[in-house]
């Protein structure tokens, strides 16, 4: 009996030939090259011939390598199109040494039937394959047979459509052919004993905001990627060294010789890439568009990117169909899904960001009244055996998604489990909720479209013409539903309006469906509506009406013994109260507040808003340290859930504070850092607050001119939106004002606040964030 292969390092990279091969693609049997073994005349291999250079995957391959020396099989796992099959050829590819009798790669996308396996592996080994009619077993020792005590390598590829088959085969060779080793590329682990799995992650695509980009507004997707993308200090060379950006640039030349990576086009390549989620099959199909559409076009485009990337004739070709299209690599996974994972995978596109266990649970899951409510219904009630989830099914469910790799886990800073989707898979399943509608499920997808309201918050989700049409459409299917998805419906509505700055129809809109929540006898329902009327109030100005709904909403939740609404109130009547300058009035709701909220166990993120209203209160009673403090605990609870408008916001009040301080160089960078992330959220009124704070930022630093100028685009705004200062910061912004008019002169003042006051909301934002580091620090009455 032959000994069992050494990986060696020689083995694996140190073979000129082999290397050569590795980088240039093998030539294919079926092209007739013979690469014989030494033993004879025999083939060594059946690799395919790579059309297209290897890029980047070095830390993968060597990965590869080195779990083949610790285990005979070894499985990479990941969503479709990440490149699992090409990682895998291209590790194989430098091993010919380390197998004298072979590598073998077995195709099986194509297959229909897990009966097929056996078949396909005796072809690739050079048995001969039993009928179709013959017992499978039969056919599995007739591949036994023929790999005996060989020392060969198989690539079983794209398993997960006949991971037990795969399974059952390979345990078998295993335990039967002590010189085979096997690896696998599946979206799952085939989930036998003596298995090493490699996870084949996207390639490495940068932060827009690290790069120094950052896209102002989702409307835009109908304009030119020059005034949709801006730079701040883009470094090209740096971005060129990311994979995806490498990849894409790449594939890009194979249909536009002269394309490169420049200044003018990396936004646009940035933007490809992050929207496709640094998947390979993705941005292969997208670059190849660069030979009949512009690269800032194929950025716009990206909407509706499952229409946009197809496969041409010659990529067709050396692919399997289910890599023709991305809905095709996508629809795959899907297909293999059982009916609730379905169900979770369709209701889990509604999130933009990650997400908790607790937040799938509230999404995905139903209690056992809802059910009751929804299967006793009769007529054209929701399918249980298709649709329903128990809340305590959820946990399982979602990690089956994870195992199936259509839902990223990833641990927090805290330890905390938080999961995510690809964007490209976020995308498809958004697809299958119009899929709801077109299949006659109204109310599921009434409620999948509600849902997406009550995380906008929490995460990073804008406020998009799409998401507008959505909510437009559930208004209209409102006679095909209950009164509740109706007040649902109108509330979602609503949040959308606010969120776009239309204040007006947001007001309309929650009033419509309050009587709708008191008809349900809905009270936790009507008190979300009453916070949201009196967050849009407070905004106003209109305090007392604010003041009004607060104070119900807390009679509400101490008659329901509510910890959670009673601190939330509380805190909402100390902004009320600190809004009107009333600190200490403020300082003590907020206290009594957090106390609620604590005794509640209530969440990181309502926490974290409860120290931050207390810094506030701090700061202006003139307790610097405290506020700092507070700043940063909630700063950090923020980020550690991932909630990346908090954090924002929190930055603002640092870079405040900062300004209590003097410390004009650490809040214009604060401030700049919040204006990015409330630029790609689309909220404006925070961002006119920004823009006030570097406007004093300058006044401090010696630029008076710039800062005449963000205060006339800030007045702006706030007059566009119908939210005026609060009185709380009135003295202060009348300081600044001051200061400037006398810098510059009351003409020059009033000639550039009006230049101001005419700026286009993304060319306000672009000329804050290029506002200097200030140099020196004149005297200013503060």
């Amino acid at each position: 009996m032959k000994a069992e292969p050494r990986l060696t390092s020689r083995a694996v990279g140190e073979n000129p030939l082999e290397d050569a091969a590795a980088r240039n693609g093998i030539a294919s049997r079926a092209a007739g090259v013979d690469a014989s073994s030494a033993r004879g005349d025999e083939p060594r291999h059946n690799l395919p011939h790579a059309p297209t250079s290897f890029v980047g995957r070095r830390r993968e391959l060597d990965e590869v390598r080195r779990l083949l020396m610790l285990a005979r099989l070894v499985t990479l796992t990941g969503p479709g199109g990440c490149g699992k099959t090409r990682l895998a050829l291209e590790a194989a590819a430098g091993l010919f040494r380390s197998f004298p009798d072979g590598i073998w790669q077995v195709e099986l996308a194509e297959l229909a039937e897990p009966a097929l396996v056996p078949g396909a592996v005796a072809v690739a080994v050079g048995a001969s394959p039993a009928p179709v009619q013959q017992a499978r077993q039969t056919a599995v020792d007739d591949v036994v047979d023929r790999v005996g005590a060989r020392q060969l390598l198989l690539v079983l590829d794209n398993c997960e459509h006949v991971i037990e088959a795969c399974a059952g085969l390979a345990q078998t060779l295993l335990r039967a052919c002590p010189q085979v080793r096997i690896v696998a590329t599946s979206r799952q682990a085939l989930g036998i004993e003596g298995e090493a799995v490699c996870h084949v992650p996207s390639l490495a695509v940068p932060e827009p905001a690290r790069a120094g980009y950052v896209v102002h507004h989702p409307k835009w997707s109908n304009t030119s990627m020059a005034s949709r993308s801006r730079q701040v200090g883009l470094d090209v060379a740096a971005l060129a060294q990311h994979e995806a950006i490498q990849l894409f640039v790449e594939r890009a030349r194979l249909v536009r010789p002269a394309f490169a990576l420049t200044a003018e086009n990396a936004p646009a390549v940035l933007e490809i890439c992050r929207r496709l989620d640094g998947l390979p099959l993705a941005l292969e199909l997208a670059a190849a568009r660069a030979g009949e559409l512009g690269i800032a076009e194929i950025a716009v485009r990206l909407n509706g990117h499952f229409a946009l990337l197809r496969a041409g004739s010659d990529g067709a070709q050396r692919r399997p169909r289910c890599h023709h299209t991305l809905s095709a690599a996508m629809g795959w996974s899907y297909a293999s899904l059982d009916p609730q994972e379905r169900a979770v995978f369709q209701r889990l596109a509604v999130f933009a960001g990650g997400w908790t266990l607790e937040a799938a649970e509230a999404v995905c899951g139903e209690d056992q009244r809802r059910i009751a409510r929804r299967t006793n219904r009769g007529g054209t009630g929701i399918r249980r055996s298709s649709f329903v989830v128990r809340r305590d099914e959820v946990l399982e469910v979602l990690s089956g998604l994870v195992r199936k790799s259509l839902v990223v886990a990833e641990a927090g800073p805290d330890g905390t489990m938080r999961y995510r989707l690809l964007e490209t898979l976020r995308e498809y399943g958004r697809g299958l909720l119009a899929w709801c509608y077109e299949c006659g499920e109204p109310q599921l997808a009434l409620r999948l479209a509600n849902a997406l309201a009550r995380f906008w918050d929490r995460h990073t989700m804008t406020h998009s013409e799409e998401t507008e049409r959505w909510t437009s459409l559930c208004l209209w299917w409102q006679d095909a539903s209950s009164a509740g998805v109706q007040a649902a419906t109108l509330a979602s509505a609503a949040h959308d309006a606010a969120g776009r700055g239309d204040y007006t129809r947001a007001v309309a809109l929650y009033e419509e469906a309050v009587p709708l929540r008191r008809q349900l006898g809905d009270v936790m329902g009507y008190g979300q509506l009453l916070n949201r009327l009196a967050s849009i109030a407070c905004l106003r100005g209109e305090y007392v009406r604010a003041r009004l709904a607060y104070e119900e909403v807390l009679a509400q939740s101490y008659a329901l013994c509510n910890n959670r609404g009673i601190g939330f109130a509380l805190g909402n009547l100390g902004h009320v109260a600190h809004c009107e300058g009333d600190f200490e009035r403020a300082a003590a709701l907020h206290a009594e507040s957090l106390a609620m909220l604590r005794a509640g166990n209530d969440t990181d993120g309502r926490i974290a808003w409860s120290l931050a209203n207390q810094g506030r209160a701090a700061r202006h009673l003139g307790d610097h340290a405290r506020a700092a403090a507070l700043f940063a605990e909630s700063l950090a609870l923020y980020e550690g859930e991932g909630g990346v408008r908090g954090a924002a916001k929190v930055r603002y009040d640092q870079a405040r504070l900062a300004l209590c301080w003097g410390d004009v160089a650490q809040a214009l960078a604060l401030a700049t850092k919040s204006l990015l992330t409330f630029a790609r959220l689309s909220l404006n009124p925070e961002i006119a607050a920004c823009l006030e704070v570097i406007a004093e930022a300058a006044t401090r630093g010696g630029d008076a001119a710039r800062a005449a100028r963000l205060l006339g685009a800030a007045a702006a705004l706030r007059q566009q939106l119908g939210t005026p200062l609060h009185p709380c910061d009135r003295a202060d912004h009348e300081v600044v004002v001051t200061h400037a008019r006398a810098v510059v002169g009351q003409a020059a003042f009033a000639t550039t606040w009006a230049r101001g006051r005419d700026m286009v909301l993304d060319d306000a934002v672009d000329y804050a964030l290029a506002m200097p580091e200030p140099v020196g620090m004149p005297a200013m009455a503060v």
